[in-house]
């Protein structure tokens, strides 16, 4: 039985009602702009705020628990990249840039056109200042800082692995929630283009959490490799992707999280454990 006990409700609760107070703020200052460039520079520190929430609280919550053990677990899986298991790197890098190729292709059989693929040069995330190379590795590493450096081991602590998931799936949309209200950001065109889209963002979400969590897992909690994951998912924002492809991609996700689950069920269905740092092999 370890001396610490995690404070999932803590945790999450703490990241959203500071997330949400920010993106508040975000959402009012869309409709509310006045000279350009001071606004994308307002826009885009928010942002990266938001972004740094679930790592800084989680940061808090560890080096604060008095709990060394805690503490030591942190920075091995942060640093310690002898965690990775090499075989799982071509899946770790390659498997959402190929799910979101193939998902484009088959979008042509719907009447979609071959120039998803085309590179948008000059895309900007965000409506803000951060260019996109920077925005793609810097928003997982903050997230994921927090996401496994805190807030899965808290849930399943709790839960076994699928239940932990799943709740951190559905936290993970409401943390985006306000975001769809931030005039002209990318999930408010999604509002605008129908409700059936925003149910797809949300359902690619869990199914994608559900990917990234079991290769973190696998890989024995090592923090870059969900990193990894999140960077190349994200990457498909400097694509034309249409809601179309995005729509496909998402079957493809569920497919392949419900084969996960199925062919790992002892990591997905075990009791969970109280043990720091504890990963079946």
């Amino acid at each position: 039985m370890n001396a610490y006990v995690y404070k999932p409700f803590k945790y999450f609760f703490s990241v959203i009602i500071i997330t949400w107070i920010i993106e508040s703020g975000m959402v009012w200052l869309s409709y509310n702009r006045s000279e350009q460039r001071a606004y994308e520079e307002l826009f885009s520190l928010m942002l990266f705020i938001a972004l740094l929430t679930p790592c800084i609280v989680a940061l808090l919550m560890i080096f604060s628990s008095g709990s060394g053990e805690l503490t030591r677990d942190f920075l091995s899986r942060t640093f310690d990249l002898r965690r990775i298991k090499l075989n799982y790197l071509p899946m770790v890098l390659f498997t959402m840039p190929a799910l979101a190729a193939v998902s484009i292709y088959l979008s042509t059989f719907m009447g979609e056109s071959l120039e998803q693929f085309r590179i948008n040069k000059g895309v900007i995330f965000a409506t803000g200042v951060i260019p996109a190379p920077i925005f793609l590795f810097a928003a997982p590493l903050s997230e994921e800082l927090g996401w496994k450096g805190y807030g899965m081991d808290s849930l399943r602590s709790k839960y076994n692995f699928f239940t932990a998931s799943l709740i951190f799936g559905l936290v993970w949309c409401l943390w985006h929630a306000p975001l769809f209200f931030v005039d002209n950001y990318y999930m408010n065109l999604l509002w605008r283009a129908g409700w059936l889209y925003v149910l797809n963002y949300f359902a690619s979400a869990i199914a994608a959490g559900f990917l990234i969590n079991w290769l973190w897992y696998k890989n024995r909690g090592c923090i870059l490799v969900p990193v990894l994951v999140h960077a190349s998912a994200n990457l498909q924002g400097i694509f034309l992707m249409g809601n179309i492809a995005k729509c496909i991609e998402t079957s493809l996700f569920t497919a392949l999280a419900v084969f996960i689950v199925l062919a790992d069920k002892k990591v997905f269905f075990g009791r969970p454990s109280e043990r720091i740092g504890h990963f079946i092999e």
